[in-house]
């Protein structure tokens, strides 16, 4: 059995949440936990955009820090997306939407959270999909979105791979 304490043994040189982007860094912003998340403001062709990189309850969301964990991060999206900042939250929800694969309080506070910041769940009906791309509508508005999966076996990972394209008229962002 799992103890209550977090966070998990991770050697110093690894990480649960990178991002990797093309797009110039802004600058960074504090999360409710460094360890379960990070959020960095980029600059693109479509205007900045904050990128919030997410894995929720690292342990499941069976485990007791996931609720907390939820809770939390939900907070952070909606200070970060306040006055109309556009936001990406991204990463592993260890939650699905598109089926009943994990829990109706996941589904639902993460749907109520992202509501309330006006923020559109990209991956939402993706069957056995536990790993999302969430962004500000406003950010999409006028765009054609396209979303791709890979991994479906799950041989590579214990997760489907998942991608989402998002083509203005000026460009692409991926």
């Amino acid at each position: 059995m799992l103890a209550a304490a977090e966070p998990a043994a991770y050697r110093h040189t690894e990480n649960r949440v990178s991002i990797y982007t093309n797009y110039k860094c802004v600058c960074e912003h504090a999360t409710s936990d460094k360890d379960k998340a990070l959020c960095v403001e980029l600059a693109t062709e479509q205007g900045n955009l904050i990128m919030y990189g997410t894995v929720i309850g690292i342990y499941g969301n069976r485990h007791s820090g996931f609720k907390r964990d939820l809770r939390m991060q939900a907070e952070d999206w909606k200070h970060l997306s306040a006055n109309g900042t556009n936001i990406c939250v991204c990463g592993d929800f260890n939650c699905s939407f598109g089926d009943n694969y994990y829990t109706q309080f996941a589904r639902e506070t993460i749907t109520n959270a992202f509501s309330e910041s006006h923020i559109e769940l990209l991956t939402r009906d993706r069957s056995e999909c536990i790993d999302h791309i969430a962004v500000s509508r406003s950010f999409v508005a006028g765009c054609e979105v396209r979303v791709n999966e890979w991994n479906f076996d799950k041989r590579l990972s214990d997760h489907k791979g998942i991608v989402v394209e998002i083509e203005s008229q000026r460009s692409v962002i991926t």
